[in-house]
């Protein structure tokens, strides 16, 4: 018996230092973001920013994004920030000023940052952020059109307000 699993042993194919080895890396691919080495191949998908915005409350000129997001698919948008004065002397954020009682809408205006809607001074500034957020971190989802986005902080006077917000574009990677 003992012969007989010297046998085999002696069969098996064994090279010592290479069990458990590294597959060999070429510097170029790491952070690359289509290298399989970056995440396990059994990660889940993750949403990563892949462009920023600054968004400036007292500038009347959309900022559009240089990305291009493809025909249905789902993005995230995610809006951060707060300004100075948007009504004042009110602080504001994406979609809301007066942080004592947070306020969508102004006398004749829907205040906060629109994306793809240009038109201000009237009282549905798209898209709706959702319920007011103490930390003033607002996260949509937004289908791509095939086209880059325009984004507005909209407002009727624009000369009292100070500060900038700040918007990402994240993709499910």
């Amino acid at each position: 018996m003992r012969w007989a699993l010297l046998v085999i042993g002696a069969s098996c194919s064994f090279q010592p230092g290479t069990l458990g080895s590294p597959p060999a890396v070429d510097d170029a691919t790491i952070g690359d973001p289509d290298s399989s080495l970056d995440a396990p191949p059994d990660a889940p998908p993750t949403w990563q920013v892949i462009e920023t915005l600054t968004i400036n409350s007292a500038s009347s000129t959309a900022q559009t994004s240089t990305t291009v997001l493809a025909n249905g698919v789902v993005y995230h948008l995610r809006a951060s920030g707060t300004l100075s004065n948007v009504i004042d002397p009110h602080p504001g954020d994406a979609d809301y000023f007066d942080f004592t009682a947070p306020k969508d809408k102004g006398c004749c205006e829907d205040i906060g940052l629109g994306i793809n809607d240009v038109v201000v001074a009237d009282q549905e500034t798209q898209p709706n952020w959702g319920p007011y957020s103490p930390n003033h971190i607002y996260e949509i989802e937004w289908t791509g059109a095939g086209a880059t986005i325009t984004a507005l902080f909209q407002d009727t006077f624009y000369d009292n307000n100070v500060g900038n917000l700040t918007l990402e574009i994240l993709e499910l990677r």
